[in-house]
């Protein structure tokens, strides 16, 4: 664990509470069983995305805050149940009360900057957010994702 500059980059993704999770659990088993009418009537993206996106005022709330934090490069998913945005570290550590860390990932070769302390949102937001990924989880996609392929295309005992 090595000191963070003020200006280092963090990406952080925001889960949003979704909305209708149990219309959407009993739309996949009508559309999964033979003997349903809807058998086989799959949904959009866009159609999914109404049903179980959080509303455009719950978002609209979240981005402020982000903005009012003074987060960068903010983008919600197509789906609208993800928000994902990059933030300077001292702003990040400010906003959360929390100490940001260079950690080296010895799998991957990667630096992240992660946090070992425990993350609290500000009361006004966190009811709308089930999950804040990029603070605290150590677990790198791409060097997994890497070894999934070779593993699929070559073969290769996966390690």
């Amino acid at each position: 664990d090595k000191p963070v500059s003020p200006t280092d980059r963090v990406k952080v993704t925001l889960a949003l509470k979704q909305r209708n999770i149990q219309i959407i659990e009993e739309l996949v088993l009508q559309v999964s069983d033979p003997n349903h009418s809807e058998y086989g009537n799959y949904k959009s993206l866009d159609w999914i995305a109404d049903m179980v996106a959080p509303l455009p005022e719950t978002i609209k709330k979240i981005t402020s805050w982000l903005v009012s934090i003074e987060a960068e490069d903010i983008q919600l998913v197509k789906s609208r149940d993800f928000i994902v945005f990059h933030i300077q570290s001292q702003k990040l550590e400010t906003a959360l009360n929390i100490k940001m860390h260079k950690f080296y990932h010895k799998a991957s070769g990667r630096v992240m900057v992660r946090t070992l302390d425990p993350v609290y949102l500000p009361p006004h937001i966190a009811p709308d957010i089930d999950l804040v990924l990029g603070l605290t989880d150590f677990f790198d996609y791409n060097s997994e994702r890497t070894k999934m392929r070779k593993l699929i295309l070559d073969k290769t005992p996966y390690k």
